[in-house]
């Protein structure tokens, strides 16, 4: 009995350093293994997968700009911005809101009579003459079509030019646009006329869901002001040269003021019924309103 557990004592002794190496290579060839399957997982975890793919940097030459995506589910997300809380001049994007005040407080097929006033507005747009009368549908083509001030200040003088402009304001306060201030219908320089781009985002979101028809009118290379036998009396012409892309423009307005530079608001759509709402301010001369604009459209892919 004696003789048999001390041979079993022995033979333990003598098994530990083989079980031992084994344990110890056991432990070696497991970590091996694992560190060698949870590599590639580590590498993923390490990379970065953007949410979004990754445009260029646009580099555009104007002091403000904003585009803003809405899409089918009426969701809106900024795409793109520059300055967009800046306070400018906006020059003839004035009209948009003369416009959406006219549509509110006259009939389209109201008379107006064009006065001296409106017609020594600065600026020869227009062509209009003393006396003559038009329907507030006219002057609302000759505005937004051809960018009239006199245009802009006969629909004004319908209640009075002060009163319309306080409605222009209070409509502004109304609609939220916190940063916007009018002093007159057409957007002449003047320190009291101003605006960001994110409030005319806002502004054109609104003419676009509640007033679109002013948008339409936006959209047509002319229009014509015919006399009783039809001969063409006034011929308003659209000075959007981007009209003659194959954009599918919604609408738009262009300005031009020595302070203000060049301005321009343009809502497209896609191929997938998606709305952008486009805006620039500041840009260097008339015609590099619409150069920056189309990098913008381009940065877009539309």
């Amino acid at each position: 009995m004696i003789n048999g557990f001390k041979i079993f004592l022995i033979s333990f002794c003598l098994s530990l350093p083989f079980w031992w190496g084994i344990n110890i290579f056991q432990e070696n060839t497991e970590k091996f293994f694992y560190a060698k399957i949870s590599q590639p997982f580590q590498q993923i975890y390490k990379i970065k997968i953007p949410l979004e793919p990754i445009k260029p940097n646009l580099d555009i030459q104007v002091k403000s700009a904003i585009s803003v995506l809405i899409n089918s589910q009426n969701k809106q997300k900024i795409l793109f911005r520059k300055n967009i809380d800046e306070i400018l001049p906006i020059a003839s994007l004035t009209k948009l809101m003369t416009a959406l005040v006219s549509f509110k407080i006259y009939k389209l097929k109201q008379l107006s009579t064009v006065s001296e006033e409106s017609v020594n507005q600065e600026g020869n747009s227009g062509k209009l003459n003393v006396g003559e009368k038009l329907s507030v549908e006219d002057f609302l083509n000759i505005m937004l079509i051809e960018s009239s001030n006199d245009a802009a200040w006969v629909l004004s003088e319908g209640i009075g030019t002060k009163a319309f402009v306080d409605l222009m304001n209070i409509k502004a306060k109304k609609l939220g646009l916190e940063d916007t201030h009018f002093a007159n219908p057409h957007g002449l320089d003047s320190s009291e006329n101003y605006s960001t781009a994110a409030d005319l985002a806002k502004l054109a979101y609104y003419i676009a869901k509640n007033q679109s028809r002013i948008f339409e009118i936006t959209t047509n290379f002319n229009y014509e002001v015919l006399n009783s036998d039809n001969s063409i009396h006034h011929l308003a012409i659209n000075g959007n040269i981007l009209l003659n892309q194959t954009l599918k423009i919604i609408g738009g307005k262009t300005g031009w003021t020595d302070t203000a530079g060049g301005c321009m608001l343009l809502v497209v759509n896609d191929d997938r019924e998606n709305t952008f709402i486009n805006i620039i301010l500041g840009a260097k001369s008339q015609e590099a309103r619409f150069e920056e604009m189309q990098k913008l459209i381009n940065w877009l892919n539309l």
